[in-house]
């Protein structure tokens, strides 16, 4: 898979007719070594999601939305107890 139309099966991976690079950025795309593809190498790939199960990406969530959960976010609420001017303890409830 590749984000050119101009090459949509990938194989011209740096090369691509419709993607103008910097040269750091294709010195970058170079050196990564991804773990699908026509230049996929599973067993030495860089890609952080397969070697380190990084959470996805938004390019990611797109492209594989079954793998995504989307959770509400939780609400805690902190209360402390005092006894006089004294505090005695703190207590937090999610």
């Amino acid at each position: 898979m590749s984000i050119s139309t101009t090459d949509p099966g990938g194989q011209k991976r740096g090369n691509e007719d419709d993607i103008s690079y910097t040269p750091a950025g294709r010195a970058k795309l170079m050196a990564e070594i991804p773990p699908t593809g026509p230049f996929g190498q599973p067993d030495k790939t860089t890609d952080p999601w397969v070697r380190y199960c990084e959470p996805n990406g938004p390019v990611r969530i797109y492209a594989h939305p079954a793998r995504t959960i989307f959770r509400p976010p939780r609400k805690c609420t902190s209360s402390n107890a005092t006894s006089g001017s004294t505090q005695t303890s703190s207590v937090m409830r999610c």
